[in-house]
Protein backbone atom coordinates (compact mmCIF):
# COMPACT_ATOMS: atom_id res chain seq x y z
CA UNK A 1 0.00 0.00 0.00
CA UNK A 2 3.00 2.02 -0.99
CA UNK A 3 2.42 5.89 -3.03
CA UNK A 4 0.94 9.02 -2.56
CA UNK A 5 -1.43 8.40 0.01
CA UNK A 6 -3.67 11.71 -1.06
CA UNK A 7 -4.20 9.32 -3.66
CA UNK A 8 -5.07 6.07 -1.83
CA UNK A 9 -8.82 6.52 -2.52
CA UNK A 10 -9.21 2.65 -2.59
CA UNK A 11 -9.27 2.24 1.06
CA UNK A 12 -11.64 4.86 1.82
CA UNK A 13 -14.07 2.83 -0.97
CA UNK A 14 -13.61 0.10 0.67
CA UNK A 15 -14.46 1.16 4.07
CA UNK A 16 -17.84 2.64 2.64
CA UNK A 17 -18.40 -0.88 1.39
CA UNK A 18 -17.26 -0.88 -2.49
CA UNK A 19 -15.35 -3.52 -4.30
CA UNK A 20 -12.13 -1.68 -5.53
CA UNK A 21 -10.13 -2.80 -8.53
CA UNK A 22 -6.62 -1.29 -8.90
CA UNK A 23 -4.46 -2.41 -10.94
CA UNK A 24 -0.36 -1.99 -10.79
CA UNK A 25 0.38 -0.58 -14.40
CA UNK A 26 3.82 -1.43 -16.30
CA UNK A 27 6.01 0.69 -14.54
CA UNK A 28 4.15 2.00 -11.01
CA UNK A 29 3.59 0.07 -7.91
CA UNK A 30 5.05 -3.42 -7.34
CA UNK A 31 5.73 -3.07 -11.18
CA UNK A 32 7.99 -0.85 -11.04
CA UNK A 33 11.84 -1.51 -11.17
CA UNK A 34 13.37 -2.30 -7.85
CA UNK A 35 16.43 -0.04 -9.02
CA UNK A 36 14.10 3.26 -8.89
CA UNK A 37 13.25 5.84 -6.50
CA UNK A 38 10.70 8.41 -6.02
CA UNK A 39 12.70 11.08 -6.71
CA UNK A 40 13.90 9.78 -9.67
CA UNK A 41 10.57 8.20 -10.58
CA UNK A 42 11.31 8.05 -14.16
CA UNK A 43 14.34 5.56 -14.02
CA UNK A 44 11.80 3.32 -12.85
CA UNK A 45 10.37 3.21 -16.28
CA UNK A 46 13.16 0.97 -17.65
CA UNK A 47 12.64 -0.95 -21.20
CA UNK A 48 12.44 -4.03 -20.29
CA UNK A 49 8.56 -4.26 -20.07
CA UNK A 50 8.32 -2.41 -23.40
CA UNK A 51 11.23 -4.75 -24.87
CA UNK A 52 9.59 -8.06 -24.00
CA UNK A 53 6.81 -6.92 -25.71
CA UNK A 54 8.10 -5.80 -28.79
CA UNK A 55 9.80 -9.23 -28.26
CA UNK A 56 6.56 -10.96 -28.40
CA UNK A 57 5.25 -8.63 -31.07
CA UNK A 58 2.55 -6.66 -28.67
CA UNK A 59 2.32 -3.16 -27.77
CA UNK A 60 3.12 -1.84 -24.27
CA UNK A 61 -0.51 -0.82 -24.41
CA UNK A 62 -1.82 -4.45 -25.43
CA UNK A 63 -0.29 -5.54 -22.26
CA UNK A 64 -2.05 -3.03 -19.98
CA UNK A 65 -5.24 -3.36 -21.23
CA UNK A 66 -5.52 -7.32 -21.26
CA UNK A 67 -4.58 -6.95 -17.66
CA UNK A 68 -7.40 -5.16 -16.93
CA UNK A 69 -9.48 -6.50 -19.19
CA UNK A 70 -8.77 -10.00 -17.06
CA UNK A 71 -8.97 -8.06 -14.00
CA UNK A 72 -12.46 -6.61 -14.92
CA UNK A 73 -13.03 -10.79 -16.11
CA UNK A 74 -12.60 -11.91 -12.66
CA UNK A 75 -14.42 -9.23 -10.70
CA UNK A 76 -17.74 -10.25 -12.85
CA UNK A 77 -17.29 -13.73 -11.75
CA UNK A 78 -17.76 -12.87 -7.85
CA UNK A 79 -20.85 -13.05 -6.44
CA UNK A 80 -20.66 -10.11 -3.65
Amino acid sequence: MGGDKDQAIGIELVKRGYIVFAPDAIGFGERRSPDSDRRHLRSGLQFSPVGAAAAARETLLKKILWDVSKGLDYLETRTD
